[in-house]
Order: structure tokens, then sequence, then C-alpha cells
């Protein structure tokens, strides 16, 4: 038996329900605690951008759940769907190389285009050589001796040389007191508050589930447990849980046993405190 390309449709599926109900994504988001680019991943049906199987699976229930479809068509869609993606990838070919000719043309251009520059380098250096130009000789010419008889012009005696200035015997400039340096101010030290201590949330699996974690509104943190792990988190404002199964985890919050509601394979949202 053939199936239907409908069948394959798990985010039309999905969003066809959700638009018969006039329900917006926001609105999802806001119940199942799912962020808007999953959602947003799933009716586009981007298994690219789309988490792991496990992961989806859990946000496909609670999506149902949230409009009023059926969980088990929108599982089995993915399902179908992961599969027709899966079968496409392994029939693309990766396209080839480029050949080594082009390589060895492309490094032929490069060492030709190296020799010109040199070339052209050593040419302007001997050119700026060749157009210096010669510096001028001085010629060391005696002066004439006059001849004998000739009266020579008297020689002007020479400036008596400047004499230094006295000083006062016994004297000597006064000494310059620095200004004393002022005393650094010592600033009283702000008693700072005391931080509150952080909240503890411990986590027991006790049957295998999924789980996403978004403490103090930072980015969320997903998890796949089996029975007997454990997790301990750590918080200032809080932590907000989305479940894949309402009892497969055991909950300790401040050292104080937290009840999950629901049944089992439920998936169940939970904000702490």
């Amino acid at each position: 038996m053939t199936l239907d390309n409908h069948t394959f449709a798990f985010g039309q599926y999905l969003r066809d329900h959700r638009l018969a109900k006039d329900i917006s994504l926001e609105v999802i988001s806001a119940r199942t605690r799912i962020g808007m680019n999953n959602l947003l991943a799933i009716e586009r049906e981007d298994h690219q951008q789309l988490p792991a199987v496990v992961f989806v699976v859990g946000y496909l229930k609670a999506y149902a759940q949230a409009i009023g479809a059926e969980p088990g068509e929108a599982v089995r869609r993915y399902h179908a769907s992961r599969r027709a993606y899966n079968d496409t990838l392994r029939l693309d070919t990766v396209s080839p190389a480029p050949g080594g000719r082009f390589w060895f043309r492309l490094g032929g251009v490069l060492c030709l285009v190296a020799v010109l520059v040199g070339l052209s380098i050593f040419g302007f250096n001997r050119w700026r050589r060749a157009a210096r130009p010669a510096a001028p000789t001085v010629s060391a010419a005696q002066p004439a001796v006059e001849a004998a008889g000739d009266s020579q012009q008297p020689v002007p005696p020479a400036a008596p040389a400047s004499r230094p200035p006295e000083t006062v015997a016994g004297s000597s400039p006064a000494p310059v007191e620095a200004p004393a340096a002022a005393a650094p101010e010592n600033p009283k030290s702000a008693l700072a508050p005391k931080p509150a201590p952080p909240l503890a949330l411990a986590v027991l699996a006790v049957e295998e589930t999924w789980l996403k974690v978004i403490t103090d509104n930072r980015r969320p943190v997903e998890y796949l447990l089996k029975p007997g792990q454990k997790v301990t988190l750590e918080g200032q404002s809080g932590f907000n849980l989305l479940i894949g199964n309402a009892t497969g985890l055991r909950l300790t919050f401040d050292g104080k046993p937290v009840n999950v509601p629901g049944k089992s394979g439920q998936v169940v949202t939970l904000q702490l405190p």
C-alpha cells in the first residue's frame, strides 16, 4: 500500500488544527513552554533545525494536546517524514572538487606575477641611483702671500673677556620648600549586601523520560534521562520544567519533595517556585 504525501505533513496537520481553532503560536508556546524557533521549525517541517527525535516527539505530543489534535497521528506523520528525509540525504551526491590542472595553472600565474614585481622593483632602484646628482668638489686653494714691503694692516686688539658674574660670598639661594602632599583619604568601604542563597533543584529519574529546564529565564537545557540518573541544578529566581513523562521523575526543591501531577507518558509543565 502506498502512502499519500499528506501522511508526511506533520507540521501542516498541526497548523491546520491550530488555525481552525484560531490559536496563535504565542499561545501554544506559553502553554507548552516550547520555544518559538522550535514551533516554527515544526510547522515548516524543517528537519535540519529540529532537535533530536526524542525531543521532537515530546514537542509534537505537547503541541497536539494544546490544540486538541491527536498526538499519535502527529507522531506517526513525523516518523514517516523523517524516514523520507533520511532517504533523500543518502541519495545526495557530492560535487567533485576542481582537478589538479586548475591548481597547477594557478600556481604558474602566481609565480609569473611575483617575477614581474621583483623585476620592476630592481629596475626602479637602479633608476634612482643613476638619477642622483654628484656631490660638488671643494678646492683647497691657499691664500696668496703678500709681497715683501707692502704695509700690513694693524690687527685690532682683542676684546677683553667678559667677567663672570660676581657672587656674594656666604650667600646661597633659599631652598624652595615643596608643598606637603595631602594625606590620602581613607574612603569608608560600603558594606555589600549579602547575596541570597541559591535555589536548589534535585532531579532523580525513575523511568526513561526527557526533560527541558529553563533556569532564571536563561537558555533552555534539555536532558534525556534513564532510570537512576540524577541532575542537580541551582538558580536565583526559579525553574520552568517541561517533563515528557509525568511519572518518570522525582523532584526535590530546596530539600522538600515536589509532587508532579499527571499520568504515565503525559507531557506536563511545572514552575518552581
